[in-house]
């Protein structure tokens, strides 16, 4: 199954899956180039989204149990899943932008905006290389 098969199968409730899974592409090629297999920030950030430990146990409180475990980072769909509930928890509403800041940032990503600059930009740059490349631009 392709990420974007994965983030699709991740979605129950959006108001744009389209945009939530064009954005979730991009963040998971800014993050990892699509590596299932990445490890960054020594040995804490795993997998295709590069997720840490805590963005795990915030999924769990999120839905009342443990339903992931930190061997799940290993696995795109369990990944997609990760990112996109989280996404869909703090900005159920939310643009390319939200996502991508709070995913970079966390919940409070608006409190430190400035820190979240370069990783919007660079985000927004390959969305805008999806979108054309879809679009046969």
């Amino acid at each position: 199954m392709n990420l974007v098969m994965a983030v699709v199968v991740a979605l129950t409730v959006c108001t744009n899956p389209t945009t939530l899974t064009q954005t979730a592409q991009a963040i998971a090629f800014v993050e990892s180039r699509f590596d299932p297999n990445a490890v960054g920030d020594n040995g804490e950030a795993i997998g295709v989204f590069q997720i840490h430990p805590i963005m795990v146990d915030d999924v769990n409180i999120i839905l009342g149990g443990t339903p992931y475990t930190l061997d799940d980072r290993w696995s795109v769909v369990k990944s997609s899943e990760v990112f996109a509930i989280y996404c869909l928890h703090y900005w159920p509403k939310g643009t390319s932008e939200d996502w991508a800041r709070g995913w970079n940032g966390g919940p409070s990503w608006r409190e430190k905006k400035w820190k979240t600059n370069r990783y919007w930009k660079t985000v927004k740059e390959r969305l805008n290389e999806v979108c054309y490349n879809k679009a046969g631009k």
